[in-house]
C-alpha cells in the first residue's frame, strides 16, 4: 500500500473574494519560531506579523520562541493569512499563505494546524551559503531580488505533536516534543509548481526547480525526489501566486492529498515551507 502525502492548506482557494465587513469567527495562529540545522533551538524575541488585513499586525514571540498573533476570519468567503518573521541575523521569510474561512475553523485539522504553525527561520549566513550549493547545483544563478521557496516534506508524525483539551475545546503544540524529533523528512515525494495566470488558470510552471537536498542536507543535481531530509528549494520566481504540490514518487492509484499550499511571491521574497506545514498523510 502506498503512502501518501498530505499538503495542509486550510480552507479553499485564495482566489474566492475575501468579504471585508463581515468578520464572526475569532481565532487565532499559534507556534513557535525555531532555527534550521540547530538541533531544536528556538529564536526568542523575533518579530512575527501577519501580512494581509485585517488581521495585517505584528507580535514578539517570547523568551520561547513562541508567537500569538489574532485573528477574525471572514463568514463569508476567504480570509488569507501569511506569516513573516524578521529579526537581526536571519533570513527574513514568509509561510505559505492559509486561505482560511468560519467553515474551515471546525476542521480538526485546520484547528490543529494553527495551533502548530511553527515558523522555521534560517540564519542569514547559512541561507547565502545554502543558496549558492542550490545554484551551483541547478547550474544557474539565483537572484536575490526574486522569490524562492524552500520547503521540507515531512513525515506524519510532525503533525502529531499537539494536544487536545474536551475541557476547552482547544488544541495545544507539543512544542517540547517536536523540537525533539529533528528527524523528519519523507523520502520520496516529487514537488512541483503551478502558477496562477492573469486568466484564472492554474497551470504547471516549470524551469526553476526544484532541486532537492541529500541526506546530509546537501543540494543534490543528482536527486529527482525528496530524499530521507526531504528538503526541496525553487528559485529565480517572478512575482505572483503560486501553488506547491507533491506527489508520491512510487505512483499508485487512490492516493489523496490535501488543498495544495499556496504561495504569494513578492520581489526579494524568501518562503520556507517547513514542517509541520508539509507532510505525508498520518496512516
Amino acid at each position: 500500500m502506498h503512502r501518501t502525502l498530505r499538503i495542509l492548506s486550510a480552507g479553499a482557494s485564495l482566489i474566492c473574494s475575501l468579504v471585508a465587513n463581515a468578520f464572526a469567527a475569532e481565532t487565532e495562529v499559534t507556534g513557535i519560531v525555531y532555527q534550521f540545522a540547530s538541533h531544536g533551538q528556538t529564536l526568542p524575541y523575533a518579530t512575527v506579523c501577519v501580512l494581509e488585513a485585517p488581521n495585517d499586525a505584528c507580535v514578539t514571540a517570547d523568551g520561547e520562541g513562541v508567537y500569538r498573533v489574532p485573528l477574525s476570519v471572514a463568514d463569508e468567503g476567504v480570509t488569507p493569512v501569511t506569516v513573516e518573521v524578521r529579526a537581526d541575523g536571519i533570513r527574513a521569510m514568509r509561510s505559505g499563505t492559509l486561505a482560511l474561512s468560519a467553515a474551515a475553523l471546525a476542521d480538526e485539522e485546520v484547528r490543529i494546524l494553527l495551533a502548530t504553525y511553527h515558523q522555521q527561520v534560517v540564519p542569514a549566513k547559512l541561507y547565502r551559503a545554502y543558496r549558492g550549493l542550490v545554484a551551483i547545483a541547478a547550474g544557474t544563478r539565483i537572484s536575490d531580488r526574486m522569490c524562492s521557496v524552500a520547503g521540507t516534506v515531512s513525515v506524519a508524525e510532525k503533525f502529531g505533536y499537539w494536544t487536545y483539551d474536551a475541557q476547552t475545546d482547544t488544541y495545544s503544540a507539543d512544542t517540547a516534543g517536536f523540537l525533539a524529533d529533528e528527524v523528519h523528512g519523507y523520502a520520496g515525494a516529487v514537488v512541483s509548481l503551478e502558477h496562477l495566470g492573469e486568466d484564472g488558470v492554474w497551470r504547471r510552471f516549470s524551469g526553476h526547480g526544484p532541486v532537492y537536498t541529500n541526506q546530509f542536507v546537501m543540494p543534490s543535481r543528482f536527486l529527482t525526489q525528496t530524499s530521507e531530509d526531504g528538503g526541496f528549494f525553487f528559485w529565480n520566481l517572478p512575482a505572483g501566486s503560486y501553488r506547491l504540490l507533491a506527489a508520491d514518487a512510487a505512483g499508485g492509484s487512490g492516493d489523496s492529498f490535501n488543498d495544495p499550499v499556496t504561495l504569494t511571491c513578492g520581489r526579494q521574497t524568501f518562503i520556507n515551507v517547513g514542517p509541520p506545514q508539509l507532510h505525508e498523510s498520518p496512516q
